[in-house]
């Protein structure tokens, strides 16, 4: 298999949303694509294959040393610095969202809806900006704001669906100041529990949803 195949495959097997809006796209911009996003589901699936988080962050440095230096003989991140190259991407963005998936390895809960606001630019936003950057040629796109509004969106749409996924391993990355306002006891969502608390919670997160939409 070659390595814009395999690329493509790891896309297909790990993001099939992604997979058919990449296929979408003209045939000059879909590997590149296909890399960016090949990357971002390189980068989720480290929580879920490390034995302790300090692991996790050495590779996260693993990959910033790539796209920084020498990605040879890495598939993915020898695809993804050909389209930084060919895309005068700016690599800060592929800093930022490293730095972001720090969270991930941690069982801390996510303080707030600003902090939550912050990860979601720092991750989804960033991913739809380069995305656009890619499609609009390298040029700049004008789309920063609304990349930055839908990241927001799909990130808290993603975490309304994998919620149960979260709470059966004991995490929270919806807002924990949130949730204490409306009185929400964790170790009853943990338990798997439906409450009032949970309903309110869940009410005002598809309220800031719509707020980004």
């Amino acid at each position: 298999m070659d390595t814009d195949n395999h690329v493509t495959e790891i896309v297909r097997a790990a993001d099939r949303d992604r997979y058919l809006a990449d296929l979408t796209a003209p045939a000059a911009a879909r590997p590149h694509l296909f890399a960016l996003h090949a990357f971002a589901a390189e980068i989720a699936r480290i929580p879920a294959h490390i034995s302790e988080p300090t692991l996790g962050e050495i590779r996260l440095k693993w990959w910033h040393d790539a796209l920084h230096g020498d990605a040879a003989g890495h598939p993915v991140a020898a695809a993804v610095k050909r389209a930084i190259g060919a895309f005068s991407l700016p690599l800060a963005a592929f800093d930022r969202l490293l730095e972001a998936r720090i969270f991930d390895l941690w069982h801390d809960p996510m303080p707030s809806l600003a902090d939550l606001e912050g990860y979601a630019g720092d991750t989804s936003s960033s991913l739809l900006q380069l995305a656009a950057i890619v499609l609009a040629g390298g040029r700049d796109p004008g789309t920063a704001e609304a990349a930055g509004h839908a990241g927001v969106a799909l990130t808290i749409t993603g975490r309304l669906r994998t919620l149960g996924h979260d709470s059966s391993a004991r995490r929270l990355f919806l807002p924990a100041d949130i949730a204490a306002r409306h009185g929400l006891d964790l170790d009853t969502l943990f338990a798997g529990t439906a409450t009032p608390a949970l309903g309110a919670l869940l009410a005002e997160m598809r309220d800031v949803v719509r707020h980004h939409l």
